[in-house]
């Protein structure tokens, strides 16, 4: 079975993932890309903690870094 809290975030990450759809598919950028895109967003993580505190900005960052995380996996997995 799989935890209350992994099903609420898999649905915003998600959620987040149809919002940005215009983008196209990240199968157009390498790994390297997609790992400096994660790396960027760690610093927003990092930023959202220290000048804001907010517990909505530091959730969509959480969001972001994992849906980076899950599409390096996805890359690799499937080279």
């Amino acid at each position: 079975m799989i935890r209350s809290g992994i099903c609420q975030f898999a649905g915003l990450m998600e959620h987040k993932l149809a919002k940005n759809d215009h983008k196209g598919s990240w199968d157009q950028d390498t790994v390297e890309q997609l790992l400096y895109k994660l790396e960027c967003e760690v610093i927003e993580l990092r930023n959202a903690f220290e000048i804001s505190h907010s517990g909505d900005e530091i959730l969509s960052e959480c969001v972001d870094i994992a849906n980076f995380a899950m599409m390096i996996a996805d890359k690799v997995v499937r080279e």
